[in-house]
Order: C-alpha cells, then structure tokens, then sequence
C-alpha cells in the first residue's frame, strides 16, 4: 500500500526548512535580488547557516555528519526554500547534488577529504561546469557526431590530468571552494565516452572565475564562467572513471531535476497563495475579485496544478529512493514542475493585474525566477526527448 502521510522525521525536517527559510531568506531575498553588482547578490551569511543546520548536507550518510537522506526528504526541503526564493534555493540543491555524486562515485579518499567539509564547513560551497557556449543541454544527449558537446580538454600527463577549457552560466560560479569540471580527453570521439570529471579546488593554480552574469531572475544564485589555462588536476581528484564521466553527470542530473521540481513548486505555492489573498482583497465591479468566475476558476486551476505536480514530485522521488535513480523519472519531475511554475506565476500577475508588472510586486520577481525553469539544467525539449525514449546512452 501506498502512504504519502509524512512521518514525524520527515514533518520536522520540513519544518526545519520552512522555519529557515522565513527567518534568513524571505526577509533579505528582495533586497538581493535588487542589488546592480551581480557579485553582490549572493547572500553569504544566510548560506553559511544553510549549511549549518544540515541542508547543503542533506544526502551526506551520518558517517560523514550529513542528514543521510533520499531524494524523498530533499524534495520536503527544497519546496520550502524555493517558496522563500528560487535563487538560493538552486544554488543549495546544486551543492546538494554534486556532494551527492561524490558519494556515488568518489573514492574512499575523496570522500574523508571533502564530505566534512561539505557537512561543516560555512563557505564550502560547490559548483559544477558542464554548460559550454554552444554546448548546453547536449550534455544529455548521446551523439555519435566528435563535434557535439563540450570543448573542454583534459590531457593525462604523468600523475596528473591538464585541462583548458571556458565553461559558461554555472550555478555557484564565484562563490564556490571546489568545482567539479567535465572535460573530454579526446575531440575526435563522441561525446559520451570521452567526459573525464574532475573537482578542482578553487585556489589551483590556472583556474580562475571570469565574467559574472548579470540574470533576469534567480539573481540569489551567482552564475559566472569558470576558466581553466593548463591546470594540473592530481589523478585522484578523477572523480569515476576516465572517460565515464557521463554517468557521474546523469546521477548529478538526477539529484538536480527532482531538487528543481521541488524549487518550481515552491515558486508556484508562494505565487498562487499572493494571488488567492490578492483576489480576496481587491474589490472589481463590486465585489472581490475571487467571486468573478474567471478568476475563482484560474485560481482552481492554479492550485489543481500545484498538486498534480507534487504528487508526482512524490511518487517519482518515492520511487527512486525505494527502486534506485532512472533518470527519465527525474526528468519528468523537472519538466512538469517547471512548466507547473512558469504557468501559475503567469496566471497569478494576470490576476494582479498591471500591479503584478511593477517591479515593488511580489508576483514580478516570481516570474522572473520561474523563467529560467524550462530552461537551467536541461531544456524541457531536450529532456523529453529522454523521457520519450528516443535518446538513450
């Protein structure tokens, strides 16, 4: 039998999240988002507390001192930050997720040298560089053509790899203490069985963070490009195996589409409660707004979705925890969700009307966030052409 009834762990660790996110997000993230320096937009003490309470950690085992939680537990905390602000609720479940590759596929070594870190340390941030210009959500598509995908380069030369390479729009570029780098040790194979990862300590010499983007939404999370001029990387900071670095990107991508689901419905739960208090409040013709048919049933259509997306955010996320990670689940996950949010955001400025245009609106900075949805890690188009079937490693 089936039970969705959240158990008492699961209840406070939701709790844990919601009561973190109104305390130290909700009452900075518009002013943030607001900030003209993009390098300033990132919220550095609210982060360090994130990971202080355990959420940057949420899948580290108790070995290490995480939460050692599945996907199930994470979706409960990222819908809560994500209703506070989608921003910093991404650049945490990015963290999240590339700590959670480590321990698929680190070594015991990588895993005592970074997984405390991860779990203690209040600047240990994470960040991961796949996106290329001209080489974005190819990342998930197996082509048998060399010139599709990344340029990034890595050469093995002794007892260490040297990679060059500019990756471009990555979460947590800037702000991050170690990044994880997909490189191809060969531009004359195909794609998917040349990618080498590689994490990268910030401080390694030849790496450095180059131009920080300035977003329409999501500004709470810095993307920035990460540039790497014949950096030497130790062999053992390989992270799987040489030229198998593809399934260490499906298992990050895996751990990021249910994360951002999570995210999405938040951005759709905080925008459609603005909108149901909106509509009860603002009087047209007479009467509030809620009792015109044509809001009270875009209002119905707006919670109908939100639920239909959590349930499926749950059952899938279940599923995976109970049976294993299958990528096209999570990928149903991240595209419904994130056309969940893009949908209801845009519903709830129509119901605010042209005050939900305005930039001192709650609703406009919603849907500003929700617009990147369809599109970061993995497009909606790209990722159903996984969940179709028609594109397989």
């Amino acid at each position: 039998m089936v039970d969705f009834r959240l158990s008492e762990e699961q209840i406070r660790l939701q709790n844990l999240a919601k009561d973190f996110a109104k305390k130290e997000i909700e009452p900075i993230c518009a002013s943030y988002d607001r900030k003209q320096d993009p390098k300033e937009c990132f919220p550095t003490h609210a982060f360090a507390k994130a990971i202080q309470v355990g959420l940057q950690s949420i899948y580290i085992p108790r070995e290490y001192g995480g939460m050692g939680l599945g996907d199930f537990e994470a979706s409960l905390v990222f819908e809560e930050i994500g209703a506070a602000d989608a921003g910093f609720a991404s650049a945490l479940c990015i963290s999240a997720s590339i700590a959670q590759a480590m321990i698929h596929f680190g070594t015991k070594e990588q895993k005592e040298r970074w997984l405390p870190k991860i779990c203690k340390d209040t600047d240990f941030i994470l960040g991961f560089g796949v996106t290329e210009y001209g080489a974005g959500s190819e990342a998930y598509i197996a082509s048998e053509d060399p010139k599709v995908g990344s340029k990034t380069t890595c050469k093995l030369e002794g007892d260490h790899y040297v990679i060059n390479g500019v990756k471009h729009f990555i979460s947590n570029g800037g702000c991050g203490k170690l990044y994880g780098v997909a490189a191809r040790n060969s531009l004359e194979k195909p794609m998917f069985g040349t990618i080498c990862t590689f994490f990268v300590d910030a401080d390694t010499p030849g790496f450095r963070i180059g131009k920080i983007e300035d977003k329409m939404g999501q500004r709470l999370m810095l993307n920035g490009e990460l540039i790497f001029e014949n950096v030497k990387v130790p062999k053992e900071n390989l992270v799987g195996q040489d030229g198998g670095g593809a399934a260490v990107l499906l298992d990050i991508g895996c751990s990021t589409s249910v994360t951002i689901g999570a995210i999405g419905i938040g951005i759709a739960r905080t925008a459609y409660e603005l909108a149901a208090s909106y509509a009860r409040k603002r009087m047209s013709g007479g009467k509030p707004l809620i009792e015109h048919e044509a809001v009270s049933l875009m209002l119905a259509d707006m919670k109908m979705e939100i639920d239909a997306a959590r349930s499926l955010l749950w059952r899938n996320t279940w599923l995976n925890d109970r049976d294993g990670r299958d990528y096209p689940r999570a990928a149903e996950v991240k595209v419904y969700c994130a056309e969940v949010s893009k949908r209801v955001t845009n519903w709830a400025m129509q119901i605010y009307g042209g005050l939900g245009y305005m930039r001192d609106s709650p609703i406009e900075k919603l849907v500003r966030d929700s617009a990147i949805m369809t599109i970061y890690d993995g497009t909606s188009e790209v990722l159903k052409q996984w969940i179709s079937g028609q594109s397989h490693l």
